[in-house]
């Protein structure tokens, strides 16, 4: 049976496709607001006509919307890579706490760009029309972080019988502060340590008083 296409990494990209996403990704690190940009302004930061650009997508809100599910992929990327790349669990936490760090080091947090931009009607139904694609996105975040959840389960440091949704949103939350912390310029690697010690306080085996 052939695999419902909703999600990014299930096909490849022209050349000019990743242009125009990449383009929008510069202008917004660059620190242009989401509601300014102009179809015009990403052309000539990919290096393409304005008139290719819709021969790939139909308005400025579907380009945006492309863009940020296309940097979401490659996060994604990133986090597998990181996680396959470690087998122990503390270790693994440790990747996920780096990309978060690279992340915004690079000025290319894309949830927190959307989340403080004033989104047009038309961008955010635009979005809408994509859901299966966030979702499927979304999906596939949850799924490695169980993966390296599990792995603490397996090595005794985390306690089993916990909720799937639970830990997902205990994690979610320790990383969401993390993030907030690295707002304020703080040591990272003091950071990155408090959030696992977070992490098994919250989740981890408790021994008996």
């Amino acid at each position: 049976m052939k695999q419902k296409e909703t999600c990014f990494e299930y096909r490849k990209f022209s050349e000019k496709e990743i242009a125009l996403y990449e383009a929008v990704n510069a202008l917004l690190r660059r620190g242009e607001v989401i509601s300014d940009l102009r179809v015009a302004d990403i052309a000539q930061q990919a290096g393409i006509g304005k008139g290719t650009v819709y021969e790939y997508v139909s308005s400025k809100e579907e380009l945006i919307a492309k863009a940020f599910l296309y940097h979401l992929g490659q996060e994604l990327e990133q986090l597998r890579a990181g996680l396959a790349s470690e087998k122990g669990f503390k270790e693994q936490c440790q990747a996920v706490f780096g990309c978060i760090y690279r992340d915004f080091s690079s000025g290319m947090n894309m949830i927190q760009l959307f989340l403080a931009s004033n989104l047009s009607q038309q961008l955010l139904q635009t979005m809408e029309r994509h859901r299966d694609s966030f979702d499927a996105a979304v999906d596939e975040l949850f799924a490695l972080l169980d993966q390296m959840l599990d792995q603490g389960v397996k090595e005794g440091v985390l306690e089993a019988g916990h909720p799937s949704q639970y830990r997902q949103f205990v994690l979610t939350s320790i990383c969401s502060g993390l993030l907030s912390r690295l707002c304020g310029r703080r040591s990272t690697e003091c950071e990155q340590e408090m959030a696992y010690q977070m992490l098994v306080n919250a989740l981890g085996k408790h021994k008996e008083q």
